[in-house]
């Protein structure tokens, strides 16, 4: 398997999204048409097995120009319904993983800790246009 150096950043997203899959969360990229539409299916497909669930939608996949982002990449994300506590509190923790498993395989992450604002997966390079 490549180093987190020489990987690519969709190879990286690959990555996070599979890590995240073994914690436990359902995690699913380029599901669903839109936002609205992903949140709902994903609801619908959350367990309480879960911890919790993460996606980016076909709109946020159109960050990706082969095989880099050329655009910030935005991963939605919320708790599975039925846990202990608030599902508040369960979402950041939620948000707070894919931060830390995000960073450790060396994605540039963009999240204020506000569970009302989706992840932002930042480019690591310059668009060749700019």
């Amino acid at each position: 398997m490549s180093t987190t150096e020489t990987m690519t950043d969709r190879e990286r997203v690959r990555r996070l999204f599979r890590r995240l899959r073994k914690r436990g969360i359902l995690a699913r990229m380029n599901f669903s048409c839109c936002g609205g539409c992903a949140s709902g299916e994903l609801a619908e497909l959350l367990k309480p097995q879960h911890g919790g669930g993460v996606y980016f939608h076909q709109q946020d996949a159109d960050a990706f120009d082969g095989e880099r982002l050329t655009a910030p990449l935005y991963i939605g994300y919320g708790a599975a319904p039925n846990g202990a506590g608030k599902i508040e509190d369960r979402a950041a923790l939620i948000g707070r993983l894919v931060k830390a498993e995000a960073e450790r395989i060396g994605l540039l992450v963009k999240w204020d800790g506000d569970t009302n604002t989706r992840i932002a997966l930042i480019p690591t390079t310059k668009p060749e246009w700019l």
